[in-house]
């Protein structure tokens, strides 16, 4: 594969007209360009379509300046608007026969569970998170817990919370928010995502080569909607790990909860809990909005870069 390192554009009257790319041939190193007969497509995901944007000379004209990049087309739009899905979970110590956390630490399952996965057949070809539901809010429900903008920027009919059930330690990455973590032990999940995010992120660059990766800011949980929505979840996340418990499907104190830990209770130490261990569900979306220009936009209803004629952008960015 050989990378794209940014768009080359002419002038064209009152626009620029995208000629073609400049890249680096991945077997000889060689940096050449390559001429585009109709139209340039720039489709490279929410995080690197707005850096190839800025590094061509499209974008805020503050941060094309900061970085030596000659400016083309000014539009403060390109690299804003970046939102994502985000989850977190509340875990717990759950009974063995409930839980599929021995698999990573039992040479002969591991073993099992890569035949299965190597015939596409069989229950451990199952991912995590098999158990799941949608929520959606009532306008008096979101005004009550404080997120009623929602309802103001007509998102009120459409799910806002997903749940989702793992029978396993979810997120299992590593990092010292989950230290209660014990290898020899069985555990379960409880995890919530916002749909409906109103905080909104950005993208921009910090030098004008491809190599230096884009800066991104997400802002998860920036806004008070999403905070409430937050809470109103992991409350709710925890009332459903109590009735587990009374089932006896969890062990241990405090209905098994090993992670946050019941010594995590006020609203402001639960946030802290929740921005400390979220993480994306890699939906990343917005940072080249379709709308109008005045509005934000940075493409048309045809997926046309403002400004530039032959250049689109058909991706999860608009």
């Amino acid at each position: 594969m050989s990378p794209a390192q940014q768009v080359i554009l002419e002038k064209a009257g009152d626009a620029f007209r995208a000629s073609g790319v400049v890249y680096t041939d991945s077997s000889s190193g060689q940096t050449l360009n390559a001429t585009a007969k109709k139209e340039v497509i720039l489709s490279s995901g929410a995080f690197k379509t707005p850096q190839l944007l800025m590094l061509s000379g499209i974008g805020p004209a503050e941060t094309l300046a900061k970085a030596g990049i000659q400016q083309y087309v000014v539009n403060d739009y390109v690299g804003k608007n970046l939102q994502d899905h985000i989850y977190f979970s509340i875990i717990a110590e759950a009974d063995p026969s409930i839980s599929y956390s021995s698999l990573y630490h039992n040479y002969s399952k591991l073993q099992r569970a890569n035949r299965e996965f190597g015939k596409a057949k069989g229950p451990l070809t199952a991912p995590i998170g098999l158990s799941y539901g949608f929520e959606k809010l009532s306008s008096e429900q979101l005004d009550s817990i404080g997120a009623s903008a929602i309802t103001a920027q007509n998102r009120s009919d459409q799910a806002h919370i997903e749940y989702l059930y793992e029978t396993t330690y979810f997120p299992n990455l590593p990092s010292p928010n989950y230290s209660s973590k014990e290898y020899n032990a069985s555990y379960v999940s409880f995890t919530a995502a916002i749909l409906a995010p109103t905080s909104r992120g950005t993208v921009s660059v910090k030098s004008s080569r491809l190599s230096d990766p884009p800066q991104i800011d997400p802002q998860y949980y920036s806004t008070p909607e999403d905070q409430a929505l937050a809470l109103y979840s992991f409350k709710k996340l925890r009332r459903t790990l109590a009735k587990f418990a009374e089932y006896n499907f969890t062990t241990g104190p405090n209905s098994g909860e090993v992670v946050p830990g019941l010594e995590i209770q006020s609203d402001e130490d639960i946030l802290t809990h929740i921005r400390d261990t979220a993480i994306p569900v890699w939906h990343a979306s917005g940072t080249c909005a379709m709308l109008p220009r005045e509005r934000d936009g940075v493409v048309d209803a045809n997926l046309k870069v403002y400004g530039v004629n032959r250049l689109r952008v058909p991706s999860r960015t608009t």
